[in-house]
């Protein structure tokens, strides 16, 4: 047990609530809510490594405003930390934005860095800050999928080995670790007198020896006796009991409204799946933006818990960016006012939630019809392939399109009665417009690496016949089967949303999409060559388009 003379330094600190439980026999002596302190000697560790486990689900967080706290990932897109990190209980306010960085090592950043989206903390702790419910959950802009540690609820803490890794303010950005001992708890504290803390040490994991989470670094208490001495013990908030219980709702936002995400109602009804706002990171419009009705307005519907809105604290960060128009049955409307970047913000009517989405507004995007031009193989505009084996014909962009805005794509396909193969629509960033993949069954794009691709088969020489559309990454894959094609007509539907970087179409029926994770990493670039190839090999057809029409933006 670490116990100095330090009744000074409590000087000017308010006593704690009389209503605060906290397991300390105290005999007569004073309590006092201190900051968190080195108790005796400095045993703190630094983590060399921060790229291992369990240290790489530790999180350095930045908050606005210049200050800094720790935390744990339990979900790749979840957080756990304490409530005062996120939250000001003198001004009843959210921080206005955090960013949480795995494995922080020191400026170093190895598994990059995302923002909060949404934050939850106990109702108790918004109407009485304290320890007992100094817990809450950061919901993330994005999935960091560098590993996440359990929670474990255990009944019984006494002399259980307990370490706490987390990122003390006079550490210089660097991980300490220590282990020790709790030694005494109630059902919402865990007290500990052999473990060193620091500002920017909170939400810091106290953890097990099977790195299982049983507490959240919150602050330190200070024991003065009746002779003068003083002792320290530093203290974390239980996960257990009532906190496991409000986690598991936290999680996914069952209980406190769900009210973290919403569609964006103004796409086109045509197209599905209808965009869900929680995978987006950044809505990016043009200032020019036109909704499906032509009008300079997005909204953005919640898909459940809407009744949990409080309407009156609806905003946007940046007027001169994004102003709030309104909100009204369950929609909440924006107009744009400019180029620039704001944050929307929603929060739930108890206060303990707040919601936030990033929007970009960029530079008025120059949609034209783009034209495509004959770069390969069969002579005559319209068709792509004549009636022959191993035929191959493209009509493609030549110019590339920008792929951070949205396309769109529309033509009638004449597919001949013959019995190969098919045609393929191509987002390709090759070193030409004329680079193509095999013929027959590669369908123009086998082989091909930075290309996506909608392929459609209707190659009757096969035993049964195979009728499909599927997507290509430099595999075939999704296929869905189609009714026959030869011989017919058919409209062909295509879309690329930017926002999420999806590529969906709609052909004989059958609607699919397939979504990218990065688009700079999977092309090499944001801008591509956009058309149509269709082949024949050892069976021949012929492959026709009509009307080709491309809406897209051209990269500059």
């Amino acid at each position: 047990m670490k116990k100095s003379n330090v009744l000074k330094l409590l000087l000017g600190i308010a006593l704690l609530s009389s209503c605060i439980g906290y397991p300390i026999s105290t005999q007569g002596a004073e309590l006092k809510k201190t900051p968190r302190w080195i108790i005796g000697s400095d045993d703190r560790i630094i983590v060399g490594d921060t790229t291992k486990a369990p240290y790489n689900s530790m999180v350095f967080i930045e908050i606005s405003g210049g200050g800094i706290g720790s935390g744990v990932l339990i979900s790749p897109d979840t957080v756990l930390t304490a409530a005062h990190v996120v939250y000001n209980s003198a001004t009843k306010s959210f921080a206005s934005s955090i960013t949480v960085y795995p494995g922080f090592n020191a400026g170093v950043v190895p598994f990059g860095s995302a923002k909060a989206k949404a934050m939850v903390l106990p109702t108790e702790y918004q109407k009485e800050a304290s320890f007992d419910y100094d817990y809450a959950i950061v919901k993330l802009d994005r999935n960091l999928n560098v590993g996440a540690t359990g929670i474990a609820g255990f009944s019984s803490f006494t002399d259980l080995p307990i370490t706490i890794s987390g990122y003390h303010g006079d550490l210089g950005g660097k991980m300490g670790t220590q282990t020790g001992h709790i030694k005494e708890y109630n059902e919402k504290t865990l007290v500990y007198d052999d473990l060193d803390t620091m500002g920017g040490s909170s939400g810091a994991p106290v953890y097990d020896a099977r790195n299982y989470i049983v507490g959240v670094n919150v602050g330190g208490i200070g024991i003065i006796y009746p002779d003068g001495t003083a002792e320290y013990k530093n203290i974390a908030s239980r996960m257990g009991g009532e906190a496991l219980d409000k986690l598991g709702k936290w999680w996914n936002f069952s209980e406190y409204g769900n009210f973290s995400g919403g569609y964006i109602s103004w796409l086109p009804a045509d197209y599905s799946p209808i965009n869900n706002l929680d995978d987006i990171s950044t809505l990016t419009l043009p200032v020019n933006y036109r909704n499906s009705g032509n009008s300079p307005w997005f909204d953005i519907q919640f898909k459940n818990g809407a009744q949990f809105v409080n309407s009156e604290t609806v905003h946007s960060e940046n007027k001169n960016v994004v102003e709030y128009l309104n909100y009204d049955n369950n929609i909440a409307r924006f107009k744009i006012n400019g180029v620039g970047s704001t944050d929307i913000v929603f929060y739930s009517k108890d206060g303990t939630q707040k919601y936030t989405k990033k929007i970009n507004i960029t530079k008025a995007a120059a949609y034209t019809n783009v034209s495509l031009n004959k770069n390969y193989g069969v002579a005559t505009a319209n068709i792509l392939t004549n009636n022959q084996q191993f035929s191959l014909g493209a009509l493609m962009t030549s110019q590339k399109i920008d792929l951070t805005h949205d396309f769109v794509f529309d033509t009638t396909l004449g597919i001949g009665s013959g019995q190969g193969d098919g045609v393929s629509f191509v987002i390709k960033n090759t070193p030409s417009a004329n680079s193509f993949g095999g013929s027959g069954d590669g369908l123009g794009v086998s082989g091909l690496s930075q290309t996506l691709a909608i392929s459609l088969r209707h190659q009757s020489w096969y035993s049964p016949p195979r009728n499909s559309v599927s997507f290509y990454d430099g595999n075939f894959k999704n296929y869905v089967n189609t009714t026959p094609g030869t011989g017919t007509n058919s409209d062909l539907h295509v879309r690329w949303t930017a926002s999420t970087q999806t590529l969906s179409y709609v052909y004989r029926g059958v609607t699919s999409s397939y979504r990218l994770n990065d688009l700079n990493q999977f092309f090499g670039g944001t801008s591509a060559y956009v058309g149509l190839v269709g082949v024949t090999g050892q069976a021949s057809n012929v492959h026709l388009t009509y009307s080709p029409r491309l809406t897209a933006v051209v990269f500059q």
